[in-house]
């Protein structure tokens, strides 16, 4: 109990440090501001009853707020932010306070029930790893779903693994994969996961009514957003295809070579996970297949339900996998295990041999960590938003073709990643018909899309109803009434 205490109040610690950093930097991990940041904002200025507690990416000010329902995702993780950002108020720390708890709350549990066959050794570099790994670090307080969709799965597992008769474990287990797929889809990944565990450890028979009680709570789970969905969209018709619509853009298309795939897995462990880890998980694992006896098949089938965890994900949507390597998170359970397994070995064998395979663990974790926060710094945009705030007011409502979490430091309501010049010119029409609650239309274009919409602010600019500012490469073209 002693160590997981200590792992939950050394996470605690660490994240706390940086919990109020801007979101604007240079890694995707501090790139919240733009979907869970819009979303609350759009609750506070718009009334969470009012748009009835249905999250809005991108809003447009009319009364009720409007735009089309944020799909992509179950409602449950902003829905408890939302209760956080009414208690301490909207800010980095509100956005981020869930996931940091959840990453947290995953560390003690892994260090109270996975580890303790280990020693001291092991249990003290395991934390400290767990602590300041870039992994856990950056996407630990991410404001997204990963951190608290990790812990619920991690507690499925941990009431399955228990091998109990009493049927709470099984109602608890349900309740937790219900609760995860409520938070994201991919809680639903861990279940074969944890198939393949009890695959190895011949208990399969004897758990298939457990099975069945979990793919209950995974269809129940997504029945009920289904229901949900539908009356905020009107019908079943309108949110099927507002599912459809949102699973097209998470399952992008395009072509991309099998070996860039691969490349990409690797650069994201490494850089994540730090070479010595991911080296020393890789042998570790090798060893645990062909090593074969019964401690050895228990911690290989642990691993294995991280892994099938994460390769789920990453084989649904392998376009996304290029480049999001968050999904990764989801193997911290397994690696963080492999840690504490390598120092234990090895400080058993012989103690210089264990200090020099922590001190590799530890500085191949932390010189990444360091690297990641200075680039993350380096790509700070912020000043683009005080820029914009110097004529911008919360009675704007500003256009953009880009996405950017920096705009959740602007003033005003924001409507981004614009598709085209059409959708700018049906904003418009809304305003000058007095549909929009907002003074003026503030749109931040480069010279390109400006020529585009040329007819459109030549037409305004006779009517003395547009005003152009010029800041960098872009130009900020404002409607008035």
């Amino acid at each position: 109990m002693a160590w997981a205490i200590l792992c939950l109040a050394l996470s605690l610690l660490v994240h706390g440090f940086f919990m109020s950093d801007p979101f604007d930097g240079g890694l995707q991990a501090t790139n919240g501001g733009r979907f869970q940041g819009a979303i609350q904002k759009s609750w506070i200025r718009g009334g969470f009853a009012a748009m009835s507690g249905k999250p809005v990416l991108r809003q447009l000010p009319t009364l009720p707020v409007s735009g089309e329902t944020y799909a992509n995702h179950p409602p449950l993780f902003h829905w408890s932010t939302y209760l956080v950002v009414r208690f301490i108020g909207l800010s980095e720390v509100s956005l981020r306070l869930l996931p940091a708890l959840s990453c947290a709350l995953t560390g003690a549990l892994l260090v109270f029930f996975l580890l303790a066959s280990f020693g001291n050794a092991g249990h003290l570099v395991a934390i400290l790893y767990f602590a300041m790994n870039p992994m856990t670090f950056f996407y630990g307080m991410m404001p997204n779903y990963e951190s608290t969709v990790s812990l619920l799965a991690l507690i499925a597992f941990l009431l399955h693994r228990q091998q109990s008769d009493s049927p709470w474990n099984r109602r608890f287990a349900c309740i937790a994969l219900f609760t995860g797929i409520w938070v994201d889809w991919s809680a639903a990944f861990v279940l074969p996961g944890i198939i393949c565990h009890d695959i190895l450890l011949h208990r399969v028979k004897r758990n298939l009514k457990l099975y069945g009680s979990y793919f209950l709570a995974v269809a129940l789970a997504v029945l009920s957003y289904f229901v949900l969905l539908s009356i905020w969209q009107g019908g079943p018709v309108s949110a099927f295809g507002r599912l459809k619509s949102a699973q097209a853009t998470a399952s992008v298309t395009a072509s991309f070579e099998f070996a860039d795939l691969i490349s990409a897995q690797l650069t994201h462990v490494t850089s994540l996970f730090g070479w010595p880890a991911v080296i020393l998980s890789l042998c570790g694992f090798i060893v645990l297949v062909f090593k074969r006896s019964k401690a050895n098949r228990g911690l290989l089938a642990l691993h294995v339900v991280w892994l099938i965890f994460t390769a789920t994900n990453i084989a649904l949507f392998p376009r996304r996998a290029l480049n999001h390597d968050f999904w990764w998170y989801f193997f911290v359970p397994s690696i963080v295990v492999f840690v504490a397994w390598c120092v234990d070995i090895t400080w058993r064998r012989a103690r210089m041999l264990g200090v020099l395979c922590a001190g590799a663990l530890l500085i191949g974790a932390i010189v990444p960590l360091q690297q990641k926060y200075d680039y993350d710094q380096a790509g700070s945009k912020r000043g683009i938003a005080t820029e914009l705030n110097r004529f911008l007011s919360c009675d704007d409502l500003l256009l953009s073709p880009y996405p950017g979490s920096w705009f959740f430091y602007t003033n005003a309501w924001v409507y981004d990643s614009l598709r085209n010049e059409n959708e700018v010119r049906e904003i418009v029409n809304q305003f000058r018909d007095g549909k929009l609650n907002v003074k003026r239309v503030v749109l931040i274009c480069d010279p390109q899309l400006r020529r585009n919409l040329s007819e459109k602010i030549a037409s305004a600019e006779e009517d003395g109803k547009i005003e152009t500012y010029t800041f960098g490469d872009s130009i900020a073209v404002i409607w008035t009434h």
